[in-house]
């Protein structure tokens, strides 16, 4: 497939379209990192309340038949839960908050690309994230036409599958993660009794991988269209 390249400049020009900058895609890496970093220690601690988790019968914890110490460790063990997840809790807003940025810099460099690609204004990059139940479908067809109007001479001679399936592998885990994290923060409302607090951290445990894996996943993505834009603004113009 063919697309459209800018022309030749002079080597110093500037291009009329700015891929996000390496500042900020490292700040976005920095960001994922401490995602995957924050859900491995979240998956530990799950697992740990899982393996601290008394049984303390109807009479609630202060009937129950175990020992003292037993009691403490699981108390020990939820805390370090409770803490971790306020930890991630914080960590991913601030990486979803520089993925946003990153993702309406990508638009507006390939909207000034390629404008005729776009179904929608730039500011919809940042806004279909925000809109209920429309959030599960758009972001994907936003990044769908960023990536699509990245595409040129340049990238698929480096890369000979330039097709969307980093975009579609992406999104597949990122709907997977949302949609349990909320099942899972639905249900673990309404456990109370050790079996069932039991099988909530291991759901938790199994929502932490997902995360890791989907931000491992937005890293990739995120490399490669800041990769394919920047090829597309400043390589001279190539062959088709």
């Amino acid at each position: 497939m063919s697309a459209t390249v800018p022309h030749h400049r002079p080597p110093h020009s500037l291009p009329p379209a700015q891929p996000p900058s390496g500042g900020l895609l490292r700040a976005v890496h920095v960001g994922l990192a401490l995602v995957v970093t924050g859900y491995a220690l979240q998956f530990a601690a799950a697992l740990n309340v899982r393996a601290h988790a008394v049984d303390w019968g109807p009479g609630g914890i202060g009937a129950t038949t175990a020992s003292q110490a037993d009691v403490d460790a699981f108390n020990h063990a939820q805390r370090y839960a409770d803490l971790t997840s306020l930890l991630t809790g914080v960590v991913y807003v601030l990486a979803a908050v520089l993925f946003l940025v990153w993702f309406g810099s990508a638009r507006s460099a390939a909207g000034r690309m390629e404008p005729l690609v776009f179904t929608r204004g730039r500011g919809w990059a940042i806004g279909v994230w925000f809109i209920p139940f429309a959030n599960l479908a758009l972001p994907r067809r936003v990044a769908s036409e960023i990536w699509n109007a990245a595409r040129s001479p340049a990238s698929e001679s480096r890369w000979p599958d330039t097709g969307d399936a980093i975009v579609r592998e992406w999104w597949v885990l990122f709907l997977v993660m949302t949609l349990a994290g909320n099942a899972v923060g639905r249900i673990s409302n309404s456990l109370t009794n050790p079996g069932e607090l039991s099988l909530n951290a291991v759901l938790y445990a199994l929502v932490a991988l997902t995360t890791a894996g989907a931000a491992l996943r937005t890293h990739r993505f995120t490399t490669r269209l800041t990769e394919m834009l920047r090829l597309k603004a400043y390589a001279p113009l190539s062959a088709a």
